[in-house]
């Protein structure tokens, strides 16, 4: 059986672990990027399908609505290695996942559902 001999430099060693460096930044550098436009996506996506209640809707006179979009944000978490997507409105779950009473609104899925369509797209690009 032939051996292969590889024999590499202490210089070309070097050349090799800073260019392996640099590509590990680049691609931490590119999730981060990633992931803070799909954090910002996905807060926008939710913002725009929230429903907004109406005077006749809710049965309040003078009830100008709004305060289920106006809650929606998103934050880099873990170091800029995560995002979290949220609605800080008590009953956001209940509209988007819907009662007994009430069907569901999934704003908040789809929302989330663009995040991370937005993530994958950035990645494979």
């Amino acid at each position: 059986m032939k051996q292969i001999h590889l024999t590499i430099s202490k210089t070309e060693l070097k050349k090799f672990r800073k260019g392996v460096d640099l590509f590990g930044l680049n691609v931490a550098k590119k999730t981060k990027i990633a992931l803070a436009s799909a954090g910002l996506e996905g807060e926008s996506v939710a913002r725009k399908k929230s429903p907004v209640g109406t005077p006749e809707s809710t049965g309040i006179r003078g009830y100008a609505g709004g305060n289920l979009k106006a809650s929606n944000g998103w934050r880099t978490i873990l170091n800029g290695f995560g995002v979290e997507i949220f609605d800080n409105a008590e009953y956001a779950q209940y509209v988007n996942d819907g009662t007994s009473r009430m069907k569901a609104r999934p704003f908040f899925q789809k929302g989330f559902n663009a995040a991370v369509g937005k993530f994958k797209r950035l990645m494979r690009s």
